[in-house]
């Protein structure tokens, strides 16, 4: 049960990495001590996705700013 836990843990963080907004990473990082306190072993899958999830929307925020000016 804890391996499926946590394969299922590992699948949900990835899957943020495409479909997570700002309020996903919020959360996430706000659940980042304990998280990694519980599994280390999530540590690179949990940077690659909150990094992922921040530069989405800085490009984002910079487009929109970009099209504000025009």
């Amino acid at each position: 049960k804890k391996a499926e836990k946590e394969y299922m843990q590992k699948k949900a963080i990835l899957a943020l990495a495409f479909v997570g907004n700002q309020e996903s990473l919020n959360k996430l990082r706000g659940s980042r001590h304990l998280l990694l306190s519980e599994q280390p072993e999530l540590e690179e899958i949990f940077f690659q996705t909150t990094e992922e999830i921040y530069w989405r929307f800085s490009a984002q925020r910079q487009q929109e700013m970009g099209a504000k000016r025009r």
